[in-house]
């Protein structure tokens, strides 16, 4: 993972820190939106291309049925986890592995 990704992640427990944050759901979004404002793909750790779609339009985005529907990405840091921690969003941009459904 590069410098500027992990001073994100920094920047985050920092933040964390100060708001004393306790719920787990608003942990995990407020990460991601500062590893994003940062520039950089929650999931893989690279440099974000919004000009080359999104994660929905992705396909290495895959729906997994748990109980619910949730939307993971093959190629996350974290695996193919059940947690909410691998998660990603559809609308979130795309990385440097994109590459477009039926392509």
């Amino acid at each position: 993972m590069s410098k500027a990704f992990r001073e994100a992640q920094a920047m985050f427990a920092k933040a964390k820190d100060q708001a004393k944050l306790l719920n787990p759901r608003t942990d995990y979004k407020a990460k991601n939106d500062a590893i994003l404002e940062a520039g950089y793909h929650p999931a893989t750790g690279t440099k974000l291309f919004p000009e080359l779609g999104t994660c929905g339009e992705c396909k290495h985005c895959i729906r997994r049925q748990y109980g619910g529907s949730y939307l993971k990405c093959e190629l996350h840091r974290l695996g193919m986890s059940h947690s909410e921690a691998s998660d990603i969003r559809a609308k979130w941009p795309a990385c440097r592995y994109f590459q477009k459904e039926g392509a």
